[in-house]
């Protein structure tokens, strides 16, 4: 029981403090609503192609939410210490690594649906199987979780973190089918896409 209300408060302080910092505000939150506007507009087919726009969009917007969270949450702890605090702390390190990387899978998984509800504001969603799509919304965020961990428990500043993300982040923008649909992509990724469909 104590570590479970020992998880949950570090989750909750990491809410408290880290949610709101000028780091996660730009890339978590607003980087993905801008680029979630502007391919929604960029789409000169009209309406009718943003439901094809939308699933890259919302891979973009997780990843680049998780990473950021991580790259804030983990390098100013690291900087003021208090990260090591919690590494003496008397609880598992794995249900520290849980609580931390829990908050940034939550915050991704709602970065996602921010352009949900922007494509739902400007066309119709029906054809959407939802189960599928969340359960991949918390595959990618896990994912991308634990890669923003990889990253942020490397460096010791913000913006180090933040500019190597973006070695993994802005490929991600060019493979996930804004540009040009996934199915168009024939320079060595065609084999994994065929196993994926």
């Amino acid at each position: 029981m104590k570590a479970w209300i020992a998880f949950w408060n570090i989750l909750a302080k990491d809410m408290r403090a880290y949610y709101l910092k000028p780091p996660n505000i730009s890339w978590g939150l607003i980087f993905p609503l801008a680029w979630a506007g502007m391919f929604f507009i960029r789409s000169g087919s009209g309406l009718d192609s943003v439901p094809a726009l939308l699933p890259g969009v919302m891979a973009v917007s997780v990843l680049f939410g998780t990473t950021s969270l991580l790259a804030v949450t983990v390098t100013f702890e690291k900087r003021s210490r208090s990260f090591e605090r919690l590494l003496l702390a008397p609880i598992p390190l794995e249900l520290l690594m849980l609580a931390k990387t829990t908050g940034a899978i939550l915050f991704g998984v709602a970065n996602a649906f921010v352009p949900v509800v922007m494509a739902a504001l400007l066309t119709e969603l029906s054809g959407v199987d939802w189960a599928t799509l969340t359960a991949a919304v918390l595959l990618i965020a896990v994912s991308s979780t634990f890669l923003g961990l990889f990253i942020a428990v490397s460096v010791s500043e913000v913006f180090e973190a933040q500019t190597f993300s973006n070695f993994f982040r802005f490929p991600m923008l060019f493979l996930c089918g804004l540009f040009f649909p996934s199915h168009n992509c024939r320079f060595g990724c065609d084999p994994c896409l065929t196993r994926c469909r």
